[in-house]
């Protein structure tokens, strides 16, 4: 060799280094080529370094990769696994940086997805806690208008009496408070009242004693009723009786009224409803009907708020049957009897329970795909940026022998180990969210089943990062095993990046930025939405008003109506002594509390078989509308002379006052009610204005008000508005309950406040959870944009520095960094507000007077997207600016 060519040493080792490789010949060949190119540009000195770095290369993957035959199995062998991880190991302890990243986006990301996870599993897969619950149905009666309605006790029992492929009916009266008698003292419990037949029709077994039969839960004629049997909820037995076996056939007292325990139900048992049952799903006791559904009816058309409108009935299907074809033979059979009525509707439990969830449930789960999609695009585009660093590492490794599986098998391997380290660490962060969720999760936004971090949840945590990790691997492992052995030699000592890498990197980029941008429009769109609800007008003010709740249900001190009435009048004088206090006033079902009491009405003079209206029925004080508010728009508030009976008076809301007379006043006009079974009528004498008093996104039916004395509702709920901190008055508020009848405990002292913050509970418990995950995304997508676009800006170190040695400015250098940057970020953009349009109709129901297609939302999260592109690129930005003229000296 001449003095032209490498150091003689250097080439006796690479040619025999390169003796086993396929065209020996012809990689000496480049090798040499490659040093006379540098020593022609470069000089001899440099161009000896070039060559000694190729052959101090070639011996590294030589030791790496030679050895006997049964030690170059492809990878995935039983033999090369433990071989292949430990490779992927060592290889990625030599630059932890970059695993330290895909571990923690990637962790990240599994932790929130399985912590989300938990909420789809207990909507969609966890099973009910009773056997029967795949076969059980809620029945509903169809409006000519479309609407649902309960069925009634009556309809229930002539459906049970007809052969229609239902096992057995039950029906469900409704939650209520009670006072329980402990150690003399009146204590607060929840009370289910359910028809008897209940829990053998659901399968549910006794967890101590039995359950109760059919013929002892219905009361007879005898005056006083024998004791009603009760059973006891597992939780509540723990906590009142310390579970004491002993506590079966002990006699306990609810609201003054004797009543026998019987049984225990299993732990962990509820029976989900649908929101507007009027009914938890779990309570302290569980009551039954004392008498049979027939008689729980009033006569056709004269249903009030003390019939048996907020009952529910359900129903269990026979084994085999459908619920379309029960539901058909059920219509055939009700339009004998019970014509125009309107059809029957089944909808299965679960469903029904979902109902009020599942515009969030649907949002969530789409979420979590995004999120995983996001992760697995950020590892991806990592390890294609990784891999194409190697690239001539890789075809040196196919120059000497190695196969396709074993250039592609370190690459799944890191996947792999990248992932199961991801799925630790994302487990961890799911078991400190699920509870947090769990302990978060809106009571308006019921579940079907219990929220818990279950075998389910670990389960889908670790395979999610392990599928994201090999997934993320599986493209640059199959362009790894693409290597051409020649690369390396071809390259004349640069390492550049061709267009496919570019074009991936660009591809994932844009989908991590898509993603974002999806999480984030539909963010916005759910602040648009509160944003809405804190507009609205309720029809009352609820800074500094309490309420609390008490039920005058005791025999012997509450018989009739102007007993309670007599009562409350001393309840608000007394309250209204309190210093703090400045109104009161009572009402029967206060608003925003869930509770809906729909009855017909009428134009004076007309049939209750000609009556067209329905209006929201409340039963008020006369300090009821200063205490809540309630602006009075004309007329007059009621007064102590209208608590006459042979007088009848109401007051009816703006909506309804319009409906009546679109053009004029409507006082003095009269209407036709329902009253204790018989059809009256009313004048009207005031109008106030109109009052949300089931959910705020709608106005619901209009309202009419009638005096507390003409009902005098057992249960009730007290108003008070003051000057100060309503939550104070708690205290106080006991005492004076306390000094007019210990019997009778204070329910759910709540602040009116509160009830609103719970009214818009799920829009904001939905605005929560996605800003955190989009969040996430954000970060991830802002990770991955820096570290992809830095490792490309630190590839083309030697462009740049060219290009300032050729005249370029540093601002024309940076912006060669920028614009493409900016350019993906348009296109995410577009992407990504399809996939928000496409995401934003799963959660029509969780918006309010905005449209999923909002122009403003959508311009707010364009500008977020520039900003956040901006901060990852601009630091690579300012590097490759700042490139001195040298770097393209030094460069190989």
């Amino acid at each position: 060799m001449t003095g032209l060519g490498p150091p003689p040493i250097l080439e006796r080792w690479a040619a025999r280094l390169l003796s086993r490789a396929p065209d020996a010949d012809a990689a000496l060949g480049d090798l040499a080529e490659g040093h006379a190119q540098h020593r022609e540009r470069r000089g001899r000195r440099m161009a000896a370094l070039w060559y000694a770095r190729q052959v101090l290369s070639l011996l590294r993957h030589r030791r790496g990769l030679s050895g006997a035959p049964s030690e170059r199995q492809p990878f995935g062998s039983g033999g090369r696994v433990g071989l292949g991880l430990r490779q992927a190991v060592r290889s990625l302890a030599r630059r932890p940086g970059y695993p330290a990243v895909a571990v923690l986006t990637l962790a990240l990301a599994v932790g929130a997805s399985a912590t989300v996870f938990a909420a789809v599993e207990a909507a969609l897969l966890q099973p009910l806690p009773f056997p029967a619950a795949d076969r059980t149905v809620v029945a509903w009666r169809m409006t000519p208008a479309g609407e649902r309605r309960a069925l009634t006790g009556a309809e229930t029992a002539e459906f049970a009496a007809r052969n229609s492929g239902v096992a057995g009916w039950a029906y469900l009266l409704g939650t209520a408070e009670a006072a329980f008698l402990a150690d003399g003292q009146a204590v607060p419990v929840v009370t289910n009242t359910v028809s008897g037949n209940l829990f053998q029709l659901l399968g549910v077994e006794a967890h101590r004693g039995r359950l109760i039969s059919r013929t002892e839960a219905l009361a007879g004629d005898a005056d006083p009723p024998p004791p009603a049997p009760v059973l006891l909820d597992h939780a509540f037995w723990i906590r009142q009786f310390g579970g004491d076996p002993a506590v079966l056939g002990r006699t306990i007292h609810l609201d003054g009224q004797a009543a026998v325990v019987v049984g225990v139900l299993p732990e962990g048992f509820g029976l989900p409803l649908p929101a507007t049952a009027g009914m938890n799903a779990t309570a302290d006791v569980w009551r039954p009907l004392r008498e049979e559904m027939a008689a729980l009816a009033r006569p056709e058309r004269m249903r009030d708020q003390d019939s048996d409108d907020r009952g529910m009935a359900l129903a269990v299907l026979e084994e085999g049957r459908t619920v379309p074809r029960v539901e058909a033979a059920l219509n055939g059979a009700a339009g004998a009897s019970m014509p125009g009525e309107g059809a029957v509707r089944l909808t299965p439990l679960r469903a029904d329970a979902l109902a009020a969830a599942r515009p969030l449930v649907r949002l969530l789960g789409a979420s979590i795909g995004m999120i995983l999609l996001l992760a697995s695009a950020n590892m991806a585009g990592l390890l294609v940026a990784r891999t194409a660093g190697r690239q001539r590492e890789l075809a040196m490794r196919m120059a000497l022998g190695a196969s396709r599986l074993q250039l592609a098998g370190p690459v799944l391997a890191e996947g792999l180990l990248i992932g199961g380290l991801a799925s630790i660490l994302g487990l961890v962060l799911a078991s400190w969210g699920v509870p947090a969720l769990a302990a978060f999760w809106p009571a308006a936004l019921p579940l079907p089943a219990e929220l818990r971090a279950g075998g389910a949840v670990l389960a889908f945590g670790s395979l999610a990062a392990l599928v994201a990790g090999l997934a993320a691997a599986a493209l640059p492992a199959w362009w790894s095993g693409r290597a051409d052995a020649l690369v390396a030699l071809r390259s004349a000592g640069t390492v550049g990046l061709d267009r496919r890498v570019l074009r991936l990197r660009d591809a994932f980029v844009a989908a991590q930025l898509a993603l974002a941008v999806t999480l984030l429009a539909c963010t916005g769109l759910l602040v648009r939405t509160f944003d809405g609800l804190a507009a609205v007008e309720p029809g009352f003010h609820a800074a500094g008003v309490a309420t609390f709740d008490i039920g005058l249900v005791y025999r012997d001190g509450y018989r009739g109506p102007a007993d309670r009435a007599a009562f409350v009048r001393a309840l608000e004088e007394r309250l209204l002594a309190l210093p703090a206090v400045r109104q009161v006033g009572v009402i029967a079902g206060a608003p925003l509390r869930g509770e809906s009491f729909i009855q017909p009405w009428g134009r004076a003079g007309e049939p209750p078989t000609a009556w067209s209206g329905e209006a929201e029925y409340r039963v008020v004080s006369q300090g009821y509308f200063p205490a809540m508010g309630t602006r009075l728009v004309a007329g007059r508030n009621f007064t102590p002379a209208d608590d006459r009976q042979d007088r009848r008076v109401v007051l009816v809301d703006q909506a309804l006052a319009r409906r009546l007379e679109p053009a004029g006043a409507v006082l003095g006009h009269r209407l036709a009610l329902p009253v204790d079974g018989d059809a009256v009528e009313a004048e009207i004498v005031g109008v106030v204005e109109s009052v949300r008093f089931v959910d705020l996104t709608a106005a619901g039916p209009p309202a009419i008000y009638v005096p507390y004395r003409h009902e005098a509702s057992r249960r009730i709920t007290v108003v008070l508005r003051t000057g100060g901190d309503p939550a104070a008055l708690a205290a106080p508020v006991r005492a004076a309950l306390r000094d007019l009848d210990p019997r009778l405990p204070l329910f759910a002292f709540r602040t009116m406040d509160e009830h609103v913050a719970a009214a818009t509970a799920g829009p904001r418990f939905a605005l929560v959870m996605l800003a955190m995950l989009a969040l996430v995304a954000a970060l991830v997508a802002a990770a991955g944009t820096y570290a992809l676009v830095a490792f490309t800006t630190a590839r083309r170190a030697s462009e740049f520095g060219l290009r300032r040695l050729l005249g370029a400015s540093p601002g024309s250098i940076g912006m060669l960094v920028l614009l493409p940057a900016l350019r993906l970020a348009g296109m995410a953009l577009a992407a990504g507000v399809l996939g928000a349009l496409g995401v934003g109709w799963l959660m029509r129901g969780l918006l309010f007077e905005v449209s999923v297609a909002d122009p403003g939302t959508y311009a707010v999260v364009a500008g977020l997207l520039l900003l956040t592109v901006g901060a990852a690129t601009l630091a690579p930005a300012l590097r490759a600016a700042r490139a001195a003229p040298a770097v393209a000296l030094r460069s190989d």
